[in-house]
């Protein structure tokens, strides 16, 4: 998060996401978003894929060069997968994807905006047998760690991965939480840090609710996506139980020699950044009825 202390991270990824704070001052920061002019608090959009108003004070130019900074970087610092066959399924499963988004715009009669969410999407897999993930950045830009598609089965699988991350662009996720950010930061610096980004009181009150909220939104709009693109709904709730089996053995392990690993395996949610699996799973099983009569 954006606050005095803290200005110096890099980034933070999120299963899904990736929320960038570049290495510059405070006062450097303000500068570069136009001193504040360009932040009026009451600067909201529309937008029809989550049918929401969002915050919206980051100007694009500067999340546009802070995603592609990050993202080119982060492909020079690590190994691409180059198994032919793999990356060519994964990028076709993300095409399908993308017919399915403009299908979702067919279905809510609103065909005449999707040229506005239509992106030029490109998807890589790095070699990382360790990291359990995948993460999105606001300029359509995917990332896929190889480690994360061993828990697939099928296609059916993968594109619950792809539908969930394109969710996370199409609905503006990045930006959204970096205008919270800025504008929390502008609320610290006027209460002294007892309210704003990086105190306690915005982090539990605030930014992982959020945070919550939006992984939850990418997750069902992932559902419809997938769904109109002909993949079967409930590949959703089995990738989930894929990773929640592994995670259980695997907490259950670390628990019997971590005191640490045993205290976040019972954390609550309301001190996490993305809900519990389980609850993932439950809403996932909610939604799948109402969907397949919807889309299919």
């Amino acid at each position: 998060m954006l606050n005095k202390n803290n200005l110096n991270r890099d980034v933070e990824i999120e299963f899904g996401r990736i929320i960038i704070v570049k290495k510059i001052s405070r006062r450097k920061f303000t500068r570069i978003l136009g001193c504040g002019c360009a932040m009026s608090l009451s600067s909201c959009s529309y937008n029809p894929i989550n049918k929401r108003s969002q915050l919206s004070i980051v100007p694009e130019r500067i999340v546009k060069h802070m995603s592609d900074e990050y993202y080119y970087e982060f492909l020079a610092d690590n190994d691409l997968v180059k198994n032919k066959k793999l990356v060519k399924k994964v990028r076709e499963i993300g095409k399908r994807i993308e017919i399915g988004i403009k299908k979702y715009f067919e279905k809510e009669n609103r065909l005449d905006e999707y040229e506005k969410y239509q992106y030029d999407y490109e998807i890589n897999i790095v070699k990382d047998k360790r990291t359990i993930n995948a993460f999105a950045m606001p300029t359509a830009k995917i990332v896929f760690f190889s480690r994360i598609l061993d828990f697939t089965k099928n296609e059916d699988e993968i594109a619950t991965i792809m539908g969930h991350e394109m969710g996370h662009v199409v609905a503006w996720h990045s930006k959204e939480r970096m205008s919270h950010a800025v504008a929390l930061e502008l609320v610290s610096s006027a209460t002294g840090g007892i309210i704003g980004s990086g105190s306690a009181l915005s982090e539990i009150g605030y930014f992982l609710p959020f945070s919550r909220f939006q992984e939850t939104e990418a997750d069902e709009l992932g559902l419809r996506f997938m769904t109109l693109a002909g993949y079967k709904p409930e590949s959703s709730v089995s990738f989930w139980m894929n990773l929640k089996n592994y995670s259980q053995k695997l907490e259950k392990y670390k628990s019997k020699h971590d005191i640490g690993a045993r205290f976040l395996r019972n954390l609550p949610q309301v001190l996490r950044t993305h809900p519990i699996t389980e609850n993932r799973i439950k809403n996932l099983n909610r939604l799948i009825p109402k969907v397949k009569i919807e889309y299919l």
